[in-house]
This record gives structure tokens, sequence and C-alpha cells, in this order.
């Protein structure tokens, strides 16, 4: 084989392997550059709470995320178990870096807030769940 054949021939593999290399790298990173479940995303962080009543503790919540969060719904768990849900709830959309103070009322069947218990709220937006362990 003659060296010039050589030369073509070794040029055209390692810029097959560089072309090649380029695109796995563009097919795993682009579209990843553009959704990122990594990426930003809302984030409800968790202020204070104050109990109110028996059936109504306020949550002071902070959208320290990238996007608005929009809550649509919550659970209200008591150290026994018991749980009382508001899947209907009807509050306003929380803008990137407010700082809201949200009242979750329950009926006071199941259980009622009792001053120093503990409590898990979590509390659903359209994009995601947050749970909240409270103390009453």
């Amino acid at each position: 084989m003659n060296r010039r054949v050589q030369r073509v021939l070794t040029l055209a593999i390692i810029s097959g392997i560089t072309a090649g290399a380029v695109i796995i790298v563009l097919l795993g990173y682009g579209p990843t550059l553009v959704v990122h479940p990594g990426g930003p995303h809302e984030e409800l962080c968790m202020g204070f709470t104050r109990l109110n009543s028996p059936t109504n503790m306020s949550l002071n919540v902070l959208n320290c995320g990238s996007y608005a969060a929009s809550p649509h719904s919550y659970y209200v768990k008591d150290p026994n178990g018991n749980v009382y849900p508001n899947p209907n709830w009807s509050t306003p959309t929380i803008p990137l870096n407010a700082n809201v103070t949200l009242n979750i009322l329950i009926d006071g069947n199941a259980f009622t807030f009792q001053r120093g218990f503990y409590y898990t709220i979590t509390i659903n937006t359209s994009r995601a769940n947050y749970g909240f362990t409270v103390t009453a």
C-alpha cells in the first residue's frame, strides 16, 4: 500500500472517530440542556408554622425554586396514621421567591391538631408533591 493511501485511510479513520465522538456528546448532552430532570424546577421551602386552632394551622412557605408553584391539594397525617385529605384546595399560585402563609384546615372528625404533636403535611402542586413534618 502506498504512503498516500495510508495517510488518506488514517485521516478518514481519525475523522470518523472524531465525528462519532462529537455525535455521541451532542446526543448525550444536547437534549438534556433543554429539559433536564436536575435542572430548573419549583421548590417549596418551609418557613414557620402556627397553630391557630385545633382545626386550623398556618404554614409559611417560600417558593425557592425556578417556577411558580400552583398548590391544588393537601393531606394531613396525624401521629396515629389518620389522614385528612383536601383534594380540592383553592389557593393562588405562588410566584418565584414569594413568601406566603397557607392555611391548612381540617374538619376535626378524623382528628384535631394537638399542641406538641407532629403532623405530616403533604402539599401537591401541578408539578410535584412536598412533604413537611410540623409540630403543632
